[in-house]
């Protein structure tokens, strides 16, 4: 998993940019990777406002991928995998 803030000056008139205490607007990018040895795989990906938590948007980005390509990500990833990852963010709720 890796977050990146995506900062916007003057972001103020921007669809969905949140401002922050410091005055900056922008988004948070979460991308979900699978790292092999010979590659890496982008399972998932999510935009939120730079205010939300990366385990919150984690959290969204599994709840979607889990409705929308549960057996395609347990395929993929292998159950234990996908299993560890739900049980990791549902220990810190």
């Amino acid at each position: 998993m890796d977050g990146h803030d995506i900062l916007i000056p003057y972001g103020q008139g921007y669809e969905g940019a949140r401002r922050i205490s410091e005055g900056a607007y922008g988004y948070k990018l979460l991308v979900l990777l699978n790292i092999q040895d010979d590659c890496e795989l982008i399972v998932g990906y999510i935009l939120g406002g730079l205010q939300e938590s990366e385990i919150t948007l984690l959290r969204r980005m599994l709840a979607r991928l889990d409705k929308t390509l549960a057996s395609f990500c347990r395929e993929t990833l292998g159950k234990a995998v996908f299993q560890a990852v739900r049980m990791r963010t549902e220990a810190h709720e």
